[in-house]
């Protein structure tokens, strides 16, 4: 757990130091299912620094580790973080096979329901990816339907920001809107802050491409004023550049340079 709350707050080296930590302490006493959770959270914290052809390298390695633990938690995870990385390296099919393994470990247990809803989203991305909009959605929604009976917040936020992107590709405005709003209510009412900017950015976004450019301008700066307050500067980069593009499109170029400048300054800084 330790490692895993480190490596959400970006703190890769010593999330992978106690990982490793973890590891021996598992190795000691013999404990298979700790010692198979401790690989895994190496590999996630890999991932998580974009390496994720060194992940797959070194997680085949420990799989007959995880296989003898027999816990279908740490298999199903197992299989999660293939797909995940199979997927960020655009290997669509064993992306996929890798997530129905899991699914098929995580319908076994009765806590594995975070482990099904996870799956379905990380496969609605693919299906995403390929195009396919429609058998995206349908994954969206029944992630949305597990998170929603597990109060699980910070996983609705994450559906209902996916499927407002599944909205606007398939040019749904009033749709995508609706679940971007959605997802920002969630976000607020359950002090999920660290998802706020990339909400109002991708909002902004949607409001640009339709060619609301106020709106567009109003949450790019909404964007940039929250990710400012949680130290967020890839998110502040990101918007400020988007929001000179914007100010652009409205004859403000003098004004968009500043802003330009700015998220470019914090690209380089992050």
């Amino acid at each position: 757990r330790e490692s895993s709350e480190l490596r959400k707050q970006g703190k890769f080296t010593e999330a992978i130091q106690a990982a490793e930590q973890a590891m021996e302490i598992a190795k000691a006493q013999g404990q298979p299912i700790q010692l198979a959770s401790a690989h895994i959270n190496i590999g996630n914290v890999l991932m998580s620094q974009g390496k994720e052809a060194e992940v797959i390298n070194g997680i085949r390695e420990v799989k007959p580790i995880v296989l003898a633990s027999e816990d279908d938690q740490q298999i199903g995870r197992y299989y999660t973080l293939l797909g995940i990385c199979y997927r960020l390296l655009g290997q669509y099919t064993l992306a996929i096979d890798n997530y129905r393994l899991a699914l098929e470990h995580f319908e076994r247990i009765p806590d594995g329901m975070n482990g099904v809803a996870s799956c379905y989203s990380n496969l609605g991305i693919i299906f995403s990816d390929q195009g396919n909009h429609e058998e995206a959605m349908k994954h969206y929604r029944k992630a949305s339907e597990i998170n929603q009976k597990l109060n699980n917040y910070d996983g609705i936020v994450g559906d209902y920001s996916r499927m407002g992107i599944g909205h606007a590709l398939n040019n749904e405005r009033k749709e995508a809107l609706r679940c971007f709003d959605s997802a920002l209510e969630v976000a607020f009412q359950h002090k999920l802050i660290s998802h706020v900017p990339g909400l109002y950015h991708n909002r902004a976004k949607i409001q640009m491409y339709y060619g609301q450019l106020k709106a567009a301008e109003a949450d790019f700066r909404k964007a940039i004023s929250t990710a400012s307050e949680i130290g967020r500067a890839i998110p502040q980069a990101r918007a400020n550049i988007n929001l000179a593009e914007c100010l652009v499109a409205q004859q403000r170029s003098k004004e968009a340079g500043s802003y330009l400048e700015e998220g470019l300054a914090f690209a380089k800084s992050s």
